[in-house]
Parts: C-alpha cells; structure tokens; sequence
C-alpha cells in the first residue's frame, strides 16, 4: 500500500512503524472473517444458551409459554425455573433477583413470593443454574461469611 513506501526520517519513529506494520501482518495472517448463514447462528446460540444453563433443551415442537411472576410476562417453559418450593419464574428475573440481593448484602435470597408467604430460603444450588461463574462464587462466599448478630 502507499502507507508502507512512507520513510519518517526519526530512526525511532521509523523503527516503531515497522513494528507495527509486523504486527499488523501477524495479525491480518491469524484472523480470518468467515460469514455464518443465519440458520447455523440460531442452532449455535440454542445450544450456547443450553450450555450456560440459561435454557432446558425443548422438546421439538414445544411453545408452550408461563407466566413468570416476577416480570408478569409470558415466556417459553423453557426458559422458566421451578425453585424447591414449587414457584417458577423465568431465568433471566431470577438472575438479576439474586444478583440484586447479593449485591445489597440480603442474605439469605428469600423466594420471590416471600411476599405471598411463602418462607423458603433459595439455595445457592438452585443458583447455579443460572447464575455466571462469578456471581455463583459470589454467592457461595458469601453464604459462607459468618453472620454477626446485633
């Protein structure tokens, strides 16, 4: 190209604009940007979500759709989690839940219808499905703290 016959007169500066024209060569070598039809992108990012365990694998053909009590939207039975306690909500309410209360120190997560009275404590089990890496170990350490009685 025009900008490799360019010649600084700082031997420094020189030497520095080949470097990086090296490593620009290396890099253009290392990457190479492939174009994915659309269809293969969606099977990829269901079985991502399954891996992350943000979703179950659905049974082919199923759209049945609940209701999530958190957000009051209906959403996919796959997407949707059932805590000991038998309350089901969707995963995405349940993550930002927990993370929220782990964030303003609220242990232990109560279920989301404490309000209804419901007295069951979430697991940081029940968590790991749909928690990241770093909130679960988060969690975890948390749980583990000893509590200080006032």
């Amino acid at each position: 190209s025009d900008d490799d016959d360019v010649i600084f007169e700082s031997p420094l500066v020189e030497a520095l604009r080949q470097r990086i024209l090296e490593q620009l060569n290396d890099m253009e070598a290392a990457f190479s940007l492939k174009l994915a039809p659309s269809a293969a992108l969606q099977k990829a990012l269901l079985l991502a979500r399954v891996a992350v365990g943000i979703i179950s694998t659905p049974a082919e053909g199923d759209e049945s759709v609940q209701m999530c009590t958190i957000c009051g939207h209906e959403k996919l039975a796959s997407m949707m989690l059932t805590i000991k306690c038998s309350h089901r909500f969707c995963s995405h309410c349940m993550k930002t839940y927990v993370e929220t209360k782990l964030q303003s120190s609220q242990l232990p997560i109560r279920c989301p219808q404490s309000v209804s009275g419901c007295r069951h404590f979430v697991s940081a089990s029940e968590c790991k499905a749909f928690l990241t890496v770093a909130s679960y170990g988060s969690l975890e350490k948390a749980l583990a703290e000893p509590k200080l009685i006032c």
